[in-house]
């Protein structure tokens, strides 16, 4: 303790030894009295400023103000008093309704109704202070008062240390005493007094000035500002959280109402809720969740109550609600309720987030993947969406149907354990490759398994599927069914080559007809005269007949043969030919005919018919080496034409019991020199010959083999207008001596000089006269400078500067009414239609002999 002249309790003792008991009594009762009215005198303030700030946050949002009235205070009370002297409300809910003298005395209602605030003390010692609600459609008056005791905690605590620090002093220092110590204390008591009323109007930043008091006073001054500085700071805290609070509240995108629990009555709406329902804040104060609903079940008052009461028993609530703005208009939410605290009291918190927007872009996707389903659902294309692990996410319609199943049915599947064939794993190695590196497009061919096992070969375009950070969750792919297309290009493929063979064909049959021609004529010739070498002579004349067949089969395949059509009964070709067929398959084969009735006649060239039946029949026997059953079979068989009109036609089958074909030898049988013989039994022209007569005739022909079942040939042939069957073919005559008589004047028309000299001996041995021209112009020359008279055009077909039948137009132009007969081993169609003969062309096929030469230009001379 200071001893130096400022210690109170030094000054004390020295006043104590001058002054008498009584003097300090006194003064001390005074000190004390003072000491009562100046606390008295904070506490009034305090209430007052209390109820002052009660009346302000009332007038604002009497929601708020009634939540901050009934907040439990421990030293006082509050309560709102009414222009009829009865509460409004209370602190305590029973108090509502009651008459306020209960509480006050008439007297001091009439005080507070007089004034707009103020401070006072009732009967009952109660400090009290009031305030009027700032509103001019109110008469309410807000009123805070002491609960019972108050002053006497702070009154004691003061007398106490008072009488600590006065101690056994007041008992003995006199009236004279206690002056002093009033002198010496009620100064500074004075300003505790003002900075403790200035604390209690919210002037925070007061401060009492230790250094004008004594060491005790100066302690209490110390303390006293700390205490204030340390109010200030938590003051400042909780306004700073406040602050917060509401930054945070008013900067939600979603529109948040603060309920009160109790009422339900909205207290609070942050910027986004008024702009959602389109009201102001005050607009929303006061009203319910009711008000900004639709109305009706089951967007009505019952349902959002009892969402409402969930919510408060601890139950967190979301749900869609259909909502309606101020204006009426109405919108979809998703509302989100949740209980929770707020400033001490209990309060239902809703969340209101407007999904107009998200529902109608989920709408818009919805329509968007209808659109785009129905559009993948109406192409030819087949599109295929995969997940990153290869498994199929969607497939449109034509997939569904190329593979033969519904689209929902393989939703899941492993795309390259299901679907592709993919045995390897190759393409499910690209797959994934792809996939890895994120990046890149793929065109691919590979063959996809049906459901029922076939392989269909797809061409697919294959792009990378990718979320919105650009990560790939998969891929799409559009593709087309090349199967048949695959088929008809291979198709072409064979077609464009059976041209190439046929052309070759045709160019070599032309040659290698000339050839033979001449070297029938010339062996002709000279087996007409007798000498030593008549047998081998007689050889080579076989030879070159065979030789002759082999260019004529060359022609078949590739259909450069010239046909001379006749209607004909198809039966009687067939029985026609049983005998000979019977010699031609052995005896251990047996041969059944089975001829139909009603078998409309068809069109056909006879000798190639016969042809078709010979080359079957071989094949059939070599087939069946051991035994087996060779049966033909005709019927009548109608088929739908191009225009779907009835066509009405006859069926030829020749079927076998022999080892029959597999699938792979099937494909190929009709391709020239395609043969499954072993070397040196057979050219591999046989039913490549078949199938160009077939095509020539204007049938079909189809196959039907399994192996160890025998093989079938089905030829469809377009049935005719029967008509008288035709002059039986005049027998070939034989090689005679030349006549010496004069037979007419031939121009022939021959570029091959072995051709020329064969047809020029024929005719000439035989008595006429021949002209003979290279081309075109020297058939004109020939036709001018000749005088006499020319009986016969023999021209070949293919010549040099202009064709057989250019030719042939000439001469006739200059020799009205003159006939011409033309010769070719190859006509490539120059002469008729597809093959067939115009009407009143005639021709001899090379190769042929003097013999057959020289009757035939005697009968186009009628001799």
């Amino acid at each position: 303790m200071n001893w130096t002249g400022r210690s109170l309790a030094l000054r004390l003792t020295v006043w104590f030894l001058l002054l008498s008991a009584v003097p300090l009594a006194v003064v001390s009762m005074v000190i004390g009295v003072d000491v009562r009215g100046a606390i008295r005198g904070i506490v009034g303030q305090r209430h007052e400023a209390l109820a002052g700030a009660m009346a302000q946050r009332w007038a604002e949002a009497p929601a708020e103000g009634q939540r901050w009235l009934r907040q439990r205070r421990p030293l006082h009370q509050a309560l709102v008093v009414g222009a009829n002297d009865a509460v409004a409300y209370g602190q305590d809910a029973s108090w509502d309704g009651q008459p306020a003298r209960h509480w006050f005395s008439a007297e001091t209602l009439r005080a507070i109704h007089r004034q707009p605030r103020g401070t006072g003390e009732d009967a009952n010692g109660r400090i009290y202070g009031y305030a009027r609600v700032p509103r001019d459609d109110t008469d309410l008056v807000v009123v805070v008062f002491s609960a019972q005791g108050e002053l006497d905690a702070p009154t004691a605590k003061l007398a106490r240390s008072a009488l600590s620090k006065l101690g056994a002093s007041l008992l003995l220092v006199a009236l004279a005493g206690g002056f002093l110590i009033w002198a010496a204390i009620g100064a500074p008591l004075h300003i505790f007094a003002q900075a403790a009323e200035a604390v209690a109007d919210g002037d925070l930043a007061t401060r009492v000035p230790p250094e004008v008091m004594d060491d005790e006073l100066a302690a209490l001054a110390v303390s006293f500002n700390h205490m204030t500085a340390s109010l200030a700071r938590s003051m400042a805290d909780v306004e700073a959280s406040e602050d917060r609070f509401r930054t945070m509240f008013d900067s939600l995108d979603d529109g948040v109402l603060v309920h009160d629990a109790e009422t339900g009555l909205i207290i609070d709406a942050n910027p986004a809720a008024c702009l959602m329902f389109g009201t102001t804040r005050e607009q929303c104060l006061g009203r319910t969740v009711v008000d900004f609903s639709r109305g009706d079940p089951p967007f009505d008052r019952a349902t959002a109550l009892a969402h409402c009461a969930r919510a408060m028993a601890g139950q967190r609530q979301v749900f869609e609600w259909r909502c309606r703005r101020q204006d009426g208009s109405l919108f979809w939410a998703e509302v989100s309720l949740r209980r929770g605290l707020l400033d001490g009291q209990d309060r239902l918190l809703a969340v209101v987030r407007d999904t107009d927007a998200r529902r109608q872009a989920e709408a818009d996707l919805v329509e968007s993947r209808r659109r785009m389903a129905s559009m993948l659902d109406s192409t030819r294309l087949c599109a295929a969406m995969l997940d990153a692990g290869g498994r199929l996410l969607y497939c449109n319609a034509a997939f569904g149907q190329a593979i033969g199943a519904a689209p929902d049915q393989l939703i899941g599947a492993d795309w390259f354990a299901d679907m592709a064939d993919d045995p390897d794993g190759e393409l499910r190695a690209q797959f994934e490759a792809m996939v890895r590196a994120g990046e890149g497009e793929a065109h691919l061919e590979y063959n996809v398994v049906t459901r029922d096992g076939r392989r269909r070969c797809f061409v697919w375009d294959r792009t990378l599927l990718k979320d919105a950070d650009g990560v790939v969750v998969g891929t799409s792919s559009l593709g087309r069914d090349v199967t048949d297309e695959r088929e008809l290009q291979e198709r072409l493929r064979q077609s464009t080559k059976m041209e190439a063979i046929g052309q070759l064909a045709g160019g070599v049959a032309h040659d290698f007809n000339n050839l033979l021609t001449t070297i029938l004529g010339y062996t002709e010739m000279m087996l007409a005269e007798p000498g030593p070498h008549a047998e081998e002579l007689g050889e080579v004349l076989r030879a070159a007949e065979r030789a002759g067949g082999l260019t004529h089969q060359l022609l078949a395949f590739s259909r450069k043969q010239m046909l001379s059509p006749r209607v004909w009964d198809l039966n009687t070709i067939v029985s026609g030919m049983e005998r000979m067929l019977r010699r031609l398959i052995g005896e251990h084969i047996e041969l059944v005919c089975e001829l139909g009735r009603d078998v409309p006649p068809v069109t056909i060239d006879r000798g190639q018919m016969e042809q078709v039946l010979l080359n079957l029949a071989v094949n059939a026997r070599d087939a069946m080496p051991q035994s087996g059953r060779l049966r033909l079979a005709t019927a009548a068989l109608n088929r739908v034409g191009p225009d779907g009109e009835p066509m009405p036609g006859a069926c030829l089958v020749v079927s076998d019991s022999g080892s029959g074909m597999p699938a792979e030898v099937v494909d190929h049988i009709f391709e020239p020199f395609f043969t499954t013989k072993e070397l040196g039994r057979g050219t591999g022209l046989g039913l490549s010959t078949v199938d160009g007569i077939v095509a020539q005739s204007g049938g079909t022909i189809r196959v039907e083999s399994e192996v160890g079942h025998g093989t079938a040939f089905h030829i469809w042939l377009p049935g005719a207008d029967p008509v008288d069957p035709p002059a039986s073919e005049p027998e070939r005559p034989e090689p005679s001596a030349a006549a010496p008589s004069s037979e007419g004047t031939v121009l022939v028309v021959e570029d091959d000089d072995l051709a020329c000299g064969v047809v020029l001996n024929s005719l000439a041995r035989s008595g006429f006269v021949v002209l003979l021209a290279r081309d075109i112009d020297e058939a004109r020359a020939i036709v001018t400078d000749h005088e006499g008279p020319i009986d016969l055009l023999l021209s070949d077909v293919v010549l040099p500067k202009a064709s057989g039948a250019e030719v042939a137009a000439t001469v006739t132009a200059m020799r009205p009414g003159l006939p011409v007969l033309f010769m070719s081993g190859y006509t490539a169609d120059a002469l008729g239609h597809h093959g067939v003969l115009d009407d009143g062309v005639e021709l001899i096929e090379k190769p042929f002999s003097p013999a057959v030469l020289v009757e035939r230009v005697r009968r186009m001379l009628g001799r």
